[in-house]
């Protein structure tokens, strides 16, 4: 019932919903979209697949089905990369179903991905929403665990040395220091560290640009009452219920691609990637197999001049 009021691609079709100059959204399957577009064409995959073990209007996987789905996905994925372009996956630790134990899933995606598909794995970004809700059962029920505020954004490539430049990511402020305290910096810079590193102190020296950026992402989840959800409210079209917030895909787009790039997300929801990417002056692809979302992800574009509605309810 639930894919039928979502209206759910069929197998093998891939519709274009709508475009922009930089943009469009297709409607299908991860793995029909995947054969409608270029091989090596995509700098930056992103996107946040359904987690296995946990309900959802898409349904629902065990861990070995999920990770069967998965390595399917990402060798087709790898085909679409360039060969500097990165593949950004977006998940959370799952419990083992009945128990406070948590599954290996992510460990196993990652040596599957390096293993049998061939990529590299480049690191983790870490992402902590001081506003997710613990788990019913095990956090607020039992009392048992504490709350899991963190997800993980695993970066791999296609060869081991991607397109990415730190002094593309947003910048923080230095913390503000005496003209002694830097010059005292300067000085232990010049020192061999405990390790035994000797570190030349240029390289870590202050730029115009701010501080080197970490990969810790700290941003509460998308609310309720955001332009997206409001408008669609008023289309009477369901809000995807699983977004992430929009800082998530800034600071990867940032760091793995350049203005002008494509960026693809193949479970787009409500297709926060791509308003992302236009923002940051990048192209986009979107697919999603559920027709509302799709339709309700026009809703973030619709008033740009370039917008083309090509399919209608």
């Amino acid at each position: 019932p639930a894919y039928d009021k979502l209206m759910r691609a069929r197998r093998g079709s891939v519709v274009l919903i709508y475009s922009l100059d930089d943009g469009i959204a297709l409607w299908g399957h991860a793995e029909d979209a995947a054969a409608a577009i270029e091989k090596g064409s995509i700098s930056l995959i992103m996107m946040s697949p359904p987690y296995p073990t946990i309900s959802r209007k898409y349904g629902k996987m065990g861990v070995p089905e999920w990770l069967s789905w998965m390595r399917r996905l990402t060798a087709l994925w790898s085909d679409l990369l360039a060969d500097d372009g990165t593949l950004a996956v977006n998940l959370m630790d799952c419990f083992v179903p009945g128990t406070p134990a948590i599954s290996p899933y992510i460990d196993r995606f990652v040596l599957t991905t390096v293993d049998d598909v061939g990529l590299h794995l480049q690191g983790r970004h870490f992402w902590h929403s001081p506003t997710k809700l613990g788990n019913i059962n095990w956090c607020a029920k039992s009392r048992i665990r504490p709350k899991n505020t963190v997800e993980q954004v695993l970066l791999f490539s296609k060869t081991p040395h991607p397109n990415w430049d730190v002094d593309r990511m947003p910048r923080g402020e230095y913390a503000k220091r005496s003209a002694a305290q830097l010059a005292n910096d300067k000085q232990r810079g010049k020192e061999v560290r405990p390790s035994g590193y000797d570190i030349n102190p240029d390289a870590f020296a202050r730029r115009d640009t701010g501080p080197i950026p970490g990969n810790l992402i700290i941003a509460g989840g998308a609310s309720g009452s955001d332009a997206y959800s409001k408008r669609c409210r008023e289309n009477g079209i369901e809000a995807h219920p699983a977004r992430y917030p929009e800082e998530l895909p800034r600071r990867i787009i940032c760091l793995t691609t350049e203005p002008g790039n494509v960026v693809y997300d193949p479970m787009a929801g409500s297709n926060t990637t791509g308003k992302v990417a236009m923002e940051l002056g990048r192209k986009f692809i979107a697919s999603e197999p559920m027709l509302s979302y799709v339709m309700g992800s026009s809703l973030r574009f619709d008033d740009r001049p370039d917008f083309k509605q090509h399919f209608q309810l």
